[in-house]
């Protein structure tokens, strides 16, 4: 991002921060394939709601993603994991911004059920997609 549109970013509210971050584990109702891995679909829930996150901060309504410039499924995910989705701005437009979304895997079960912390790289998904602010498009 540059100096221009972090200080269009700061001009807007000073202290609206543009990231957003999310929590979750998946659970067993969150499995589809071979009943031990999650779908790609669960990957971009947990991005969705990064985008609503980021969308209040910045435009102060829930805003819609317009579309994915890209999506990469670099993992699997199973039941136990305890995945971390985060995300920022990266370029600002007159009525959208641009995101960058990855998700990282915090805490993973081992085959007997014992709790391993992940290596704190251990990127599961990334993204790029482009929100706009819902009242912005009601106009």
């Amino acid at each position: 991002m540059t100096q221009s549109e972090v200080t269009t970013l700061e001009s807007e509210d000073s202290h609206v921060s543009a990231d957003g971050c999310i929590r979750v584990r998946i659970g067993p109702t969150d499995l589809s394939y071979m009943g031990s891995i999650a779908s790609g679909a669960k990957v971009m829930s947990i991005f969705a709601d990064v985008e609503t996150e980021i969308a209040l901060r910045v435009f102060g309504n829930e805003g819609l993603c317009a579309g994915y410039e890209s999506v990469e499924f670099l993992c699997p995910i199973r039941s136990g994991d305890f995945l971390e989705g985060v995300g920022r701005v990266i370029h600002v437009g007159r009525t959208s911004r641009k995101v960058e979304l990855t998700l990282y895997r915090r805490i993973t079960l081992t085959p007997e059920g014992r709790a391993d912390l992940a290596d704190p790289t251990t990127v599961v998904a990334t993204a790029r997609a482009t929100i706009v602010s819902a009242d912005r498009l009601a106009r």
